[in-house]
């Protein structure tokens, strides 16, 4: 067997050597490098332990894509459990929802406790509204829990609309609060207690519970928007109910009055004329002027009352009268009106001009009263005119095709127009105009009635136009 020499080096066979090689490093040290079947070893085990490393990072992205999958059923679970309840569903329904969004969310997140706390309408500390475990002896933790709600940093970040995540502390494990916050509005809070095997609470676990929450805190500010909608009709009811109530006892009572001055008051006012005309007559030759002068104003006053009680009882059953809309021909009216007029006065001359085929949807007794005391009022105020006019037509206006009654008689001073239509509102003395005062109020009646509008136009010596408006012809209103 050959030997292998060094000078000044340890004598090694050749069996000892095979298999090696040397090289005299810097330092004199001699190293050695493995075989290739060992260097072979050392790249599979790398090799395995990058598989190894792959399969960890492989389980971690499928149980990452569990979880999110698991996030995503969780959330449209919640939201569309509330969306099916429906507003009508009741508190009942709305409570097992969240029960069940409460048992859910403890699941995916490993709690041991879960509280859904709400915050009274005015503010003040959170009050337990559902609990999971919804068992009796779970009640046992729930002051601890909402202690920890209650604190000043964690109150403070749920007024922030903050995600609250604690760790374990001597009484409680880790901890998880999501405000429950809609339209800016904080209605309370979920509160999570992890169990022993969660010492904290992940982001995607945080941003659940906030997500949940927000729904949770949209559901309790619909219901109490519907609670006060509900109390609000109530009051509106009882207010409606209350109101007919009196409305009804005011037209008995104005029933009652219209009989009096239909009876009471005219049996005295005949007794009054009756007498005034009988000394008049029977002993008018025995008073000198100055008597039957007193006589004659008795007799003109009694006369005017009376027409001030008819007008007075017309204005009040305008008010009480039922309606019968049908298609009025307003141009007609206005035309039988005015013969009656002149019929009444055949020495005057007025000029008429009426146009044709004025029609308008209305109740034809109604409308025809309020142009009875239009055109009578522009035949009363135009006697003085030289040659008297009055015109019937209509024109387009701010509020529509208006309908409109012109004179060109005395006119008004447009400051008080505002007066024009207020009963016992006169802008003439009485001797130069005689009337009651109640004719435009009556007119004014009438319109509202038919849903339109009366406003005037004129100035002093210069006429007065009167316009309306009126549902057209064809219209169901």
């Amino acid at each position: 067997m050959s030997e292998a020499r060094c000078a000044g080096a340890v004598t090694y066979s050749e069996s000892q050597v095979s298999g090696f090689r040397f090289r005299v490093a810097g330092s004199g040290m001699i190293d050695s490098a493995s075989t290739p079947a060992e260097r072979e070893i050392e790249a599979l085990r790398a090799r395995v332990a990058q598989l190894e490393a792959i399969d960890a990072e492989r389980r971690r992205i499928e149980h990452d894509l569990a979880r999110g999958i698991e996030f995503e059923r969780l959330l449209s679970a919640v939201s569309q459990g509330f969306l099916r309840s429906g507003a009508e569903a009741g508190a009942e329904a709305h409570a097992q929802q969240i029960d069940l969004a409460l048992e859910r969310l403890a699941a995916f997140a490993g709690s041991r406790r879960a509280l859904a706390c709400a915050l009274a309408a005015g503010g003040g500390s959170l009050r337990t509204i559902r609990r999971w475990p919804p068992a009796e002896d779970a009640t046992a933790g729930e002051a601890e829990l909402l202690a920890a709600a209650a604190q000043d940093g964690s109150r403070a970040a749920i007024e922030r609309g903050e995600v609250v995540r604690a760790g374990p502390t001597r009484s409680l494990q880790a901890l998880l609060i999501a405000p429950m916050i809609a339209d800016g509005a904080l209605f309370g809070a979920l509160v999570f207690e992890g169990s022993r095997r969660v010492e904290a609470f992940s982001e995607r676990e945080a941003t659940l519970a906030g997500m949940v929450a927000g729904i949770l805190a949209s559901v309790i500010a619909r219901e109490r928007m519907e609670a006060e909608i509900r109390r609000l009709n109530r009051d509106l009811e009882e207010s409606v109910h209350t109101r007919t109530a009196a409305l009804q006892a005011s037209l008995a009572e104005l029933e009652s009055f219209s009989y009096s001055v239909s009876h009471d008051l005219r049996s005295p006012l005949r007794a009054i004329n009756g007498y005034a005309h009988l000394l008049q007559e029977d002993y008018g030759g025995r008073l000198d002027d100055t008597a039957r002068g007193y006589l004659g104003r008795i007799c003109a006053a009694t006369e005017r009352m009376g027409s001030l009680i008819d007008d007075l009882l017309n204005l009040s059953r305008i008010s009480r009268s039922r309606t019968e809309p049908t298609e009025v021909d307003l141009s007609g009216i206005a035309t039988e009106v005015l013969r009656e007029c002149a019929a009444a006065e055949p020495q005057r001359r007025v000029e008429a001009r009426i146009e044709p085929c004025l029609r308008a949807r209305g109740d034809a007794s109604l409308l025809r009263v309020a142009l009875e005391n239009l055109l009578g009022n522009a035949w009363k105020f135009s006697s003085r005119a030289e040659q008297a006019s009055i015109e019937v037509g209509i024109v387009e206006s701010a509020q529509g095709p208006a309908f409109y009654v012109r004179d060109n008689g005395e006119g008004f001073d447009p400051a008080y127009a505002a007066k024009l239509f207020q009963p016992f509102q006169r802008l003439h003395e009485i001797d130069d105009f005689p009337g009651t005062g109640i004719g435009l109020a009556t007119v004014k009646r009438i319109i509202d009635r038919h849903g339109g509008t009366i406003w005037a136009s004129s100035e002093p010596g210069r006429g007065a136009t009167f316009y309306f408006t009126l549902p057209a012809p064809g219209n169901g209103r």
